[in-house]
């Protein structure tokens, strides 16, 4: 597609990242990826997402961006094929990078230790080739390598150091009949566990979305509701007009109806939670203060025990001091 700069207006294109992805679709909450454009699944191991990249990578820069989010799928996930291509916004939105950082990259992977982690020239070259054979190459000519090196890394790197990175790249590849690096697959013990075990990852899998898309369907509803155009959704009565609500959302009544009324449940229950609170904090204080009373309970029938010792005893002395005197008349 010819895009001229009399024609077009370059703020309505996006570029469209279409993956082709090995799985079950686990590795997309695994990273904890934006909500793609596009999900189509072809069985129960091969699925495709599409999403819209902010940018059309037509400058140098923006081809390290591109070739920088490619590399993190290619680490993170196994990746069958990648296609990209420009096309309109219609509107829709578009994605950053730092959208996808947490999926793998050099720094998160660990990489052997005579290749440095920032060396964007040698990842980049070896995306390429993974890129390449993902997308059905077979056989790289060393002399096609090399070319493509240094038309996008001569600005990075001097002819000599890109010649032998590619070298070494080719090499590899060479030495493993040009197959793209696999991802290492989970082992089972044996098919049934096999079998219950992606079973179990799909079910988990469609817990997720399904409630990931109940969150988004309510946040929705509630930024209508409370948002500036809010009135517009009242009817003269003041209930909500659920029809209206439906058609500009997109969402069927009773899951309208549903949100609607858990929001306003909500909304009026924090002052029976606020009582709650307090009679909760009084009962409480009550229970302290009661223990505080039995405390001093025990303490003064302690007391009064010592009393009562202290009263014999001095009886006793008494007596000691009576018979004492007695003594002493009898002696005189």
């Amino acid at each position: 597609m010819n895009y001229t700069k009399k024609n077009t207006d370059f703020s309505t294109l996006s570029t469209l990242l279409k993956i082709k992805i090995k799985g079950d679709g686990d590795s997309l909450f695994e990273y904890n990826l934006p909500n793609p454009h596009n999900y189509i699944r072809y069985n129960t191991n091969e699925f495709t997402i599409e999403y819209l990249l902010d940018g059309l990578f037509n400058t140098k820069k923006g081809m390290d961006y591109l070739n920088d989010i490619l590399f993190r799928f290619n680490t993170s996930m196994d990746i069958i094929k990648i296609e990209t291509k420009i096309v309109n916004k219609n509107n829709r939105k578009t994605y950053h990078l730092s959208d996808f950082q947490n999926l793998n990259s050099i720094k998160k992977n660990p990489i052997p230790n005579h290749i440095k982690r920032d060396d964007v020239v040698f990842w980049g070259i070896k995306l390429f080739v993974e890129s390449m054979l993902k997308n059905g190459s077979g056989f790289i000519p060393y002399e096609t390598l090399l070319d493509y090196s240094i038309n996008h890394y001569i600005d990075k790197k001097d002819y000599s150091t890109i010649k032998s990175k590619v070298r070494s790249i080719w090499n590899w590849y060479n030495e493993r009949d040009w197959k793209p690096t696999q991802k290492k697959e989970k082992i089972y013990k044996n098919n049934e566990e096999k079998f219950k075990g992606t079973k179990l990852n799909r079910i988990e899998n469609l817990k997720k979305i399904s409630l990931k898309k109940e969150k988004e369907n309510y946040q929705r509803i509630i930024n209508t509701i409370t948002g500036l155009f809010s009135h517009t959704y009242l009817k003269k009565d003041g209930s909500w007009n659920i029809t209206k609500l439906s058609n500009d959302l997109n969402l069927s009544r009773p899951t309208i109806m549903k949100h609607l009324n858990s929001y306003l449940t909500k909304k009026t229950t924090p002052k029976t939670d606020e009582k709650e609170k307090i009679l909760i904090n009084k009962q409480k204080i009550l229970k302290k203060r009661m223990e505080k009373i039995q405390n001093l309970k025990k303490e003064i029938n302690q007391t009064n025990i010592e009393i009562e010792n202290l009263k014999n005893e001095i009886e006793e002395i008494k007596k000691e001091i009576n018979q004492t005197e007695k003594m002493e008349k009898l002696k005189e």
